[in-house]
């Protein structure tokens, strides 16, 4: 498919996938949005933009590891996943994250960025999910605005690296459905603002 901002998209009908690689960036913000829009495989761009609209965006991230080459707030009001469920993959944002919006987050896949990490209720639905906010020597915050937990009947492990950076959990940790390991690296101060169930957790300095 052609994109009008230069690059390629190239996608399948049906139960298929779509990789997208633009030098000029992804927009998902004009017009009134509803309903779902999903890319099943990797997202290779300079940038992302999302409108805050009530829609739902399913960014799969399977095949190969992903970048978006700038600061990255995800808008949209909806659900929003972050790789499909042990994609095995990594997303590497030059920038940011924020992701507080959308009415639930799903992270299948690891997230390295340079610079903090801001989620609102979290759920993780891979085996083994690993955030990373120190790519480019930079120590971001990772904070969990709201609850996080597994995805339904599974207990998955949660790493957490960043550096100098604050690590923050204001809501329940496990309240709905518990995690597995979770393991934390900072020099920084973790803050735990509620309930945790785990099968273990582990600070690192």
């Amino acid at each position: 498919m052609p994109n009008p901002s230069g690059g390629t998209m190239i996608g399948r009908s049906g139960n298929g996938y779509a990789t997208i690689t633009s030098a000029g960036g992804v927009q998902f913000a004009d017009g009134a949005q509803t309903g779902k829009i999903t890319i099943g495989g990797t997202v290779n761009s300079t940038s992302l933009k999302t409108a805050s609209k009530a829609f739902e965006l399913v960014l799969g991230l399977t095949g190969s590891n992903s970048t978006i080459g700038s600061a990255t707030t995800f808008n949209n009001t909806g659900p929003l996943t972050l790789g499909s469920a042990n994609a095995s993959t990594t997303a590497t944002i030059s920038g940011v994250l924020v992701a507080t919006a959308s009415s639930v987050v799903n992270i299948g896949v690891s997230v390295i960025t340079a610079g903090a990490q801001t989620y609102g209720s979290t759920q993780i639905q891979s085996a083994n999910v690993t955030l990373n906010s120190t790519s480019s020597s930079s120590n971001g915050a990772i904070a969990f605005n709201s609850i996080l937990n597994s995805a339904t009947g599974e207990t998955n492990n949660l790493t957490i690296t960043s550096g100098s950076g604050n690590i923050t959990f204001t809501g329940a940790v496990g309240g709905a459905q518990g995690l597995g390991n979770i393991s934390l690296t900072s020099t920084g101060t973790t803050t735990f603002g509620s309930t945790i169930v785990s099968s273990s957790v582990v600070q690192n300095s």
